[in-house]
């Protein structure tokens, strides 16, 4: 449960953020984007860049007594708008389509998973051996598909950072906490992020990323590649699985990263 204390809080600081003076500040002359992954970057897309950052993910999960088995579709969208080069709002739409096999008893829902309204927030720009930071902040609405429905509006606060180590690889680094939308206890996340630059077109990475409070840990890895095809414009296919406490869980994405700025519609 999130208290209005809350929401009033970050809605101050969203303002008082917005309100720095962020003129010095540069269009990136190719696309940045969360994709291929589970890691964000700290930066913006930029002032009046309209991004969206889309794919399909396809997978599943099976238990260690083979008896209960399940497999998921999600076309899923990920919309920003940047109001300076230091911020910018953002929405998520995610639809699911689930099945499950329980001891032969089959069972298929699906709907609306997720709706997630919130704002990315570039703190500095980085230089050198100093990384970029930033922070995302979002809203997890519970107006979702039946079977997904949440009780409450529930926060998820993470730290961005990254920055290259040489001048073909590069890290992120994500650090926050997630509610879950049916009680007041988050989750720790983190995600660790290593990526490599083959060309000017394409990029490859791995990163490890969990989900964790006092009483589990879950874990999970992922690799794939990303192909820009132009400075606006990138393709994405990456997968990933874990195992934890008897559960695998693996999954495939495909998708592709698109952003369009004023200039560009003159």
């Amino acid at each position: 449960m999130i208290a209005i204390d809350t929401i009033r809080k970050i809605s101050i600081s969203l303002f008082l953020i917005l309100s720095i003076d962020s003129a010095n500040a540069q269009f990136n002359e190719s696309i940045r984007t969360g994709r291929p992954g589970q890691a964000d970057d700290p930066f913006a897309v930029g002032t009046n860049v309209f991004q969206t950052e889309t794919g399909l993910d396809a997978g599943g999960f099976k238990l260690k007594d083979k008896n209960y088995k399940g497999s998921f579709l999600v076309p899923n969208t990920f919309l920003r708008f940047g109001m300076s080069e230091h911020f910018d709002l953002n929405c998520v739409l995610e639809f699911r389509a689930d099945h499950f096999d329980s001891y032969g008893r089959k069972t298929d829902f699906g709907g609306l998973s997720a709706l997630n309204l919130g704002a990315r927030i570039n703190l500095t720009e980085g230089e050198g051996f100093f990384p970029a930071s930033g922070l995302q902040i979002s809203l997890k609405l519970p107006f979702l598909g039946y079977q997904y429905e949440k009780d409450y509006v529930a926060p998820k606060i993470v730290f961005l950072s990254g920055g290259k180590l040489t001048e073909r690889l590069a890290v992120l680094v994500n650090l926050g906490i997630d509610y879950n939308g049916f009680d007041s206890k988050p989750n720790g996340l983190y995600v660790l992020n290593f990526a490599y630059t083959i060309s000017n077109s394409l990029g490859i990475f791995i990163e490890n990323y969990a989900s964790f409070t006092e009483d589990y840990f879950e874990n999970h890895w992922d690799a794939g590649l990303g192909y820009t095809v132009n400075s606006n414009l990138q393709l994405d296919l990456f997968g990933g699985a874990g195992s934890n406490d008897g559960r695998v869980d693996y999954f495939a994405s495909l998708g592709f990263s698109w952003r369009i700025h004023n200039k560009d519609l003159k």
